[in-house]
């Protein structure tokens, strides 16, 4: 009975786990201003490149390595063109304290795995060992976007609205961490999906940026780099 149970929530985890956008925050560690600034991000360096940067955070990984689980999301959502595999992947374990820069075959060549290890370390981590995981994502995500676009030998511009971020976390969010850990103690298996099924269900539009077609159809090429805090 327990290794059913345990299927059907793996099942229920990554079947729930649909993009809802260039960025999926299940964890809901994300301000609203943050969330809608790297959705910017990740258009404009689409609009220019054609590459497509996804960030996706999850509270927590069942059964799994955060490397092992980067690549089946890469992979199931086809982040990237297809035949360019130009996609990356900013992937934040919450529980785990774990964060992974998962990158496409073709973009290996611009965003190595020593580079991706160094956006992690010295951009990305500062931010979150002070609990800040907007500034820490945005920064991350910046980089990427900028470092693409140089080699691309386009001049990314930023988007506006970076200084007002909202730099504290949502109160919010905290209140649901709790609430699952609550659940989660006390043997509340059955509520689990439901920490994963979007707010307004799925396609919803995107502080005005219009509905989300998906990705492109790009398989990840294994290199990357994962960091802890």
């Amino acid at each position: 009975m327990k290794k059913i149970l345990l299927l059907f929530i793996l099942f229920s985890f990554v079947y729930a786990l649909k993009p809802e956008g260039f960025v999926t925050d299940k964890a809901g560690v994300l301000s609203g201003e943050a969330k809608i600034y790297l959705e910017k991000i990740s258009r404009e360096l689409e609009r220019k490149t054609s590459c497509e940067l996804a960030i996706l955070t999850v509270y927590d990984i069942p059964e799994r390595s955060i490397e092992e689980f980067a690549v089946e999301i890469f992979e199931k959502w086809g982040i990237g063109k297809k035949e360019k595999d130009n996609g990356i992947l900013i992937l934040l374990a919450f529980e785990k304290r774990k964060v992974r820069i998962e990158v496409g075959y073709g973009l290996e060549g611009i965003i190595n795995d020593a580079k991706a290890g160094d956006i992690i370390r010295e951009v990305m981590i500062p931010y979150f060992k002070k609990g800040n995981f907007s500034q820490g994502l945005v920064a991350g995500a910046l980089s990427i976007a900028q470092i693409i676009s140089k080699e691309y030998g386009i001049t990314f511009t930023v988007p506006q609205g970076y200084e007002g971020l909202v730099k504290k976390e949502s109160g919010f969010a905290n209140f649901l961490f709790l609430l699952f850990l609550l659940f989660f103690l006390f043997g509340r298996f059955w509520f689990f999906p439901l920490f994963f099924i979007p707010s307004g269900g799925w396609g919803r539009d995107f502080g005005g940026f219009g509905g989300f077609g998906g990705f492109g159809g790009g398989i990840s090429g294994g290199g990357g780099a994962t960091g802890s805090w």
